[in-house]
């Protein structure tokens, strides 16, 4: 239980700076701010591949079932088809 409040409290805390830090970004031109996401992009997809180990080779139902449980926060994964929804 003890755990929940901290992970909460520390969850918040690095909503609050996130969040700062994208207000900011909102002032940049679009072709600058386009710049900055695609990096941020690429990090984030070279950082999760390494934590949750990722093989090229794994299936996209594998690699959604992946994406249910070891996401920053709990999402809902459907799927139709070709397309995916992210709730």
């Amino acid at each position: 239980m003890a755990e929940d409040w901290l992970d909460k409290a520390l969850r918040d805390f690095q909503d609050t700076i996130t969040c700062g830090l994208y207000k900011g970004l909102r002032s940049l031109g679009p072709s600058d701010l386009d710049r900055v996401m695609e990096a941020q992009a690429r990090a984030c997809v070279l950082e999760y591949v390494k934590l949750f180990q990722i093989p090229s080779d794994l299936s996209l139902e594998d690699f959604l079932d992946r994406m249910r449980f070891g996401g920053s926060s709990k999402i809902e994964i459907r799927r139709q088809g070709n397309v995916i929804y992210w709730d």
